[in-house]
């Protein structure tokens, strides 16, 4: 847990320098077990910001014991990234990227157990210079409460459509005043987040005025914002008043595509 930690938490110098290059080219295989980032404040697990180029893949599932690294097996090895801090740490998050030219996979992981203040309670993403891209495949975002915009995912001015995806990926109980899972904004360039065969289920919008509801599952704002979901399952989701239940798209020009779902 503590070498996980080493490599991937924040301790950030100054307000550009990050520790973006000890994940530069790397593979991080994450055995199963619970890893609490309590003790790395400040986006407990990861802030990437204004670096050069960072791609890394981060894979959890394994028992410990294979001899072939594609053997894991996310639903059997639960591999859980979690952060006990009371919501009143500064950023309980666990990861921000702003302005990051990465390239990044997560692939089999539990986020749950953050009680956030701000935006984002696994991971916010600001990128309106449009230089990366990341990947969530085979995840869970579970119990995440935010008092604020998206439960578990904020995607802020993304300029780039393809930014962001998530495949095979399960959002449950999560909760926000906005976004009970996932806000969408957009107040220039592009922005249009994938979701491949996703799960949405007993996530909630907590906004209680207003003549719309909140999203309850996602809430796509602003023009240009947008969102494609391809396949997946919406059950459950709710907002405290009306409209959005599932998802509401909010302003000119916001879209929401839906393939097959």
């Amino acid at each position: 847990e503590r070498l996980l930690k080493d490599l991937l938490g924040n301790s950030q110098a100054s307000a550009n320098k990050t520790n973006g290059w000890r994940l530069n080219g790397k593979t991080i295989r994450v055995a199963a077990g619970t890893y609490d980032m309590k003790d790395n404040v400040n986006n407990g697990l990861l802030t990437l910001k204004y670096e050069s180029m960072t791609t890394f893949s981060v894979v959890g599932g394994y028992a410990g014991t294979e001899t072939d690294l594609t053997q894991n097996d996310p639903e059997n090895n639960v591999t859980v990234f979690t952060s006990s801090n009371p919501s009143s740490v500064t950023n309980n998050r666990m990861f921000s990227v702003n302005d990051a030219k990465m390239s990044c996979t997560f692939d089999g992981i539990k986020f749950t157990g953050t009680n956030y203040i701000g935006r984002g309670g696994i991971a916010y993403f600001n990128d309106s210079a449009g230089y990366g891209k990341c990947e969530f495949k085979n995840c869970t975002f579970d119990g995440v409460k935010n008092t604020s915009y998206g439960g578990a995912i904020d995607l802020n001015n993304t300029k780039v459509s393809d930014f962001l995806s998530f495949t095979n990926c399960t959002f449950k109980d999560n909760s926000a005043t906005y976004g009970g899972a996932v806000i969408i904004e957009a107040s220039k360039g592009e922005t249009g987040p994938v979701f491949t065969n996703c799960t949405f289920t007993g996530n909630q919008s907590t906004v209680t005025s207003g003549t719309t509801g909140g999203g309850g599952a996602i809430y796509v704002k602003g023009a240009n914002a947008a969102v494609t979901i391809n396949g997946g399952t919406f059950n459950g989701n709710t907002t405290k008043i009306v409209g959005g239940g599932a998802i509401i798209a909010v302003g000119k020009g916001s879209e929401v595509r839906i393939n097959n779902t």
